[in-house]
């Protein structure tokens, strides 16, 4: 299975990592074809937005064939510094 490349909590386990401070939200959706013996990274994009897009699902998989399996990867990793106080309690 791919290892996401943004971790959402610290190496203990215990702590949400926050995003990174920017005048924007700002994300990053990887695609990957994922077979029994490898992983393949299809592609990888950035995007931003104004404003903060609810995700609802994090990763979302989907069935190619009896050997494939896509899988695609939606990291947040930029907000603005108001939204970080709000949502990340120290």
């Amino acid at each position: 299975m791919a290892k996401r490349t943004i971790r959402k909590k610290s190496l203990s386990g215990t702590e949400i990592v926050k995003p990174d401070p920017a005048p924007y939200f700002g994300y990053e959706v990887s695609l990957y074809k994922l077979y029994k013996d490898r992983v393949e990274l299809v592609s990888s994009r950035f995007y931003s937005s104004p404003i903060d897009r609810n995700i609802k699902k994090e990763t979302i998989y989907k069935r190619l064939s009896k050997e494939c399996l896509l899988m695609k990867c939606i990291d947040f990793l930029y907000a603005p510094q108001n939204y970080i106080n709000e949502n990340y309690l120290d």
